[in-house]
C-alpha cells in the first residue's frame, strides 16, 4: 500500500504525539487501536494520499490479521472475565 503512487504514508497509534487516549470526560478510548480492536469499525490507522481515490485503493491493499476473542455479552460475563473499566485508578 505504501508503494502505491500518490500515497504519502500510513499513521497509526505509534504516530500520535503525546497520548493516544481520548474521551469527552474520561480518556478511556484510543485515537487508533494499539493492542486490541474491541468493536467492528474501530479505527486502527489512516492512509494519507494525494486523493481520496488513491487512499481508498491503498487501504484495500492493507492486510490485517485479527485473532477472534470470546465475546462478552452481559454484565455478568464482563465481571467474570475482568473485562470492564475501573475509574478508581
Amino acid at each position: 500500500a505504501l508503494e502505491l503512487p500518490g500515497v504519502a504514508g500510513y499513521f497509526g497509534h505509534k504516530d500520535v504525539p503525546g497520548s493516544n487516549a481520548i474521551g469527552p470526560v474520561v480518556a478511556d478510548e484510543e485515537v487508533y487501536a494499539s493492542e486490541y480492536v474491541t468493536a467492528v469499525g474501530q479505527v486502527i490507522g489512516v492512509v494519507v494520499a494525494e486523493s481520496e481515490a488513491v487512499a481508498r485503493r491503498a487501504a484495500k491493499l492493507v492486510e490485517v490479521a485479527y485473532e477472534e476473542l470470546p465475546a462478552v455479552m452481559s454484565c455478568e460475563e464482563a465481571i467474570a472475565a475482568g473485562s470492564f473499566y475501573s475509574y478508581s485508578n
